[in-house]
């Protein structure tokens, strides 16, 4: 339980970064008027693509630095001795038992589904941030729009972190299948042997077609919302604009 929030906290931190900084920036652009010469100069589809795209690689690149620098970190440790106070003794102890698990089959194989996982969430909550943002006409209608997304990040997070509490439950498990959730808790479970590969494989394939249907249906949302100024109330232009959506 102890090491649970080292696994978790990290892709957690990227994603919350990655949801804000693609709401900001596209909500910015609609604020400034920019969105106008944008979208007259390429089509819609090319610039949620590209936004996608680009805030993807922009979070991978943040989380390789992060791996960097922990491993600088472990390294500069190694060599100058050790740095007492700075984590606790228990996550330490916690570390080093799972160091001899590092090298074996399953674990590698739980190592590769998480990191799949991972990237899919990143794609996932990159497609839900872009459209909610275009939705928006100014900083402070993002600001309400990310919440939501937000609540759903936080969710999947402590659900992972206090998935020792519930070992064995089918609740738990149930949670396991919810693809806003499954990438934070899908590892964790994996690790504590409370999934088999053929319920990874379920969370895996439900993520995935979740991603597919967002893309498809939001696809249209974007095209209807990207150069909308209405000055109505933020939800009642978000339903509107879901309502009366363009096709893809």
């Amino acid at each position: 339980a102890g090491v649970l929030p080292i696994l978790i906290l990290p892709a957690f931190t990227l994603l919350v970064t990655m949801v804000q900084t693609l709401g900001m920036e596209i909500a910015d652009e609609k604020s400034s008027r920019g969105m106008e010469i944008i979208i007259s100069s390429v089509s819609p589809q090319t610039h949620f693509f590209s936004k996608i795209i680009s805030g993807n690689l922009f979070i991978v690149t943040q989380g390789l630095l992060f791996i960097l620098y922990g491993g600088v970190g472990i390294l500069s440790r190694k060599i100058f001795g050790s740095v007492e106070g700075l984590i606790p003794p228990e996550i330490i102890n916690e570390i080093t038992k799972l160091i001899p698990q590092l090298f074996t089959t399953e674990f590698i194989i739980i190592i590769i589904f998480a990191i799949i996982l991972i990237l899919l969430a990143f794609l996932l909550y990159s497609l839900i941030a872009a459209i909610a943002a275009a939705m928006t006409v100014n900083v402070e209608d993002s600001q309400q729009l990310q919440t939501p997304i937000t609540i759903l990040l936080l969710m999947g997070f402590y659900s992972a972190m206090f998935s020792w509490m519930f070992k064995g439950s089918l609740f738990i498990k149930i949670l396991s299948y919810i693809p806003f959730i499954s990438p934070f808790l899908v590892p964790v479970l994996a690790i504590m042997n409370q999934i088999t590969i053929v319920d990874i494989l379920i969370s895996l394939g439900v993520l995935v077609g979740t991603i597919a249907l967002i893309m498809y249906f939001g696809m249209g949302i974007y095209k209807t919302a990207i150069l909308n100024y209405s000055n109505t109330k933020i939800w009642d232009r978000a339903i509107s604009i879901i309502k009366n959506r363009k096709n893809a």
